[in-house]
């Protein structure tokens, strides 16, 4: 068994996680956070988390690529 402690996460880039599919489909399951959840807390609620989620389509497919 190997047992790794975790000390840092880093958010990845837009990219990777556009291209993991981890929000597919449209609907993800309950124990996987959504980008905006995910940057509200590390933001300490500076980024508001569902407007974020919100705009995330529109703002992936017009600058992602």
């Amino acid at each position: 068994m190997t047992v790794v402690h975790v000390e840092r996460v880093y958010f990845q880039c837009a990219r990777a996680v556009q291209r993991a599919g981890l929000w597919r489909p449209a609907t993800p399951p309950p124990s996987v956070p959504s980008p905006g959840a995910i940057l509200q807390a590390l933001s300490d609620g500076e980024i508001d988390g569902a407007r974020y989620d919100e705009a995330l389509p529109a703002r992936q497919r017009d600058t992602l690529y």
